[in-house]
């Protein structure tokens, strides 16, 4: 028979074994990266085409991505033990905020700066020519 002293050594190097085990395991806990941080890079990359002139309206998507970018840090502060992403959550909102606010600000000197001084800019439509003059475009298309 065992004694019980012998028992409850053993129950306690068992005991001792299982917490060191767990100690490793909190050591390096997993935490997710947050998918709004990620989904704020992702939006800034579908809107750098935005600074190319024909694709200004691109810009429109850093405002989504500067609301995932919130989402992320409000998620990682509420939770860090379960979400990671904290810097890329802030990456993702200064970048996107800056591409807004360059992009923009490019775009309003382009359009500015185009037309040279003492020069009206006119629109495409201006430059048509009027639908009833014999010469015109849609009467040679109704023509044939």
């Amino acid at each position: 028979m065992i004694s019980s002293s012998s028992e409850s050594e053993t129950i306690q190097m068992s005991a001792e074994l299982s917490m060191s085990t767990l100690g490793d395991a909190t050591d390096f806990p997993y935490r997710a990266v947050s998918r709004a941080a990620i989904a704020s890079v992702f939006f800034f990359i579908l809107a750098l085409p935005g600074l190319v002139p024909t694709f200004a309206v691109l810009l429109a998507l850093t405002i989504p991505g500067m609301i995932a970018a919130s989402m992320a840090l409000r998620a990682t502060s509420r939770f860090p033990d379960e979400f990671s992403g904290l810097h890329l959550a802030v990456a993702g909102l200064a970048i996107n905020g800056l591409l807004l606010v360059a992009g923009v600000a490019m775009h309003t000197y382009i359009y500015l700066t185009e037309v040279p001084e003492g020069y009206q800019r006119v629109s495409f439509f201006e430059l048509q020519q009027k639908a009833n003059l014999p010469d015109g475009p849609t009467q040679l298309a109704f023509e044939i």
